[in-house]
């Protein structure tokens, strides 16, 4: 296969998977500790996880440089939002160290939705997904 057969080949696939993966942080609230905390509104989706009502799908990262106290620089945490219910159930978790490499990440094997408290970091992230 010649280079230009070769290129129009690739060139689509590499302009659509950039689009599949973009992100668009907003932020949402700031922690007692200094700690920044953003949702990915292009991540967001309706979705039914099969015990509940429809809920929304979210990333939400925090950005923990300002906080010397904590080992890591960011962390990633996909969750579910029940707007009617104003709860969240955690379904994975993505810790990074300051040089943007993995520092551990999990899925819980069990998750169950658990309140989110009035004036919390999460509450922001309450208001701002379920007003979307």
């Amino acid at each position: 296969m010649n280079r230009a057969a070769m290129f129009s080949v690739i060139a689509p696939s590499l302009l659509f998977s950039s689009a599949a993966e973009a992100t668009t942080w907003k932020a949402v609230s700031v922690g007692s500790n200094g700690s920044l905390w953003y949702i990915d509104t292009d991540s967001m989706r309706m979705v039914s996880d099969g015990y509940k009502r429809d809920v929304i799908k979210v990333w939400v990262k925090t950005d923990y440089s300002a906080v010397k106290s904590v080992p890591e620089r960011e962390v990633k945490q996909l969750i579910y939002v029940d707007c009617s219910q104003d709860s969240y159930k955690l379904i994975s978790v993505i810790k990074y160290r300051s040089d943007g490499s993995v520092m551990n990440s999990f899925t819980p094997s069990y998750s169950s939705y658990e309140p989110i408290a009035p004036e919390t970091v999460l509450s922001g992230v309450l208001e701002t997904v379920c007003k979307q």
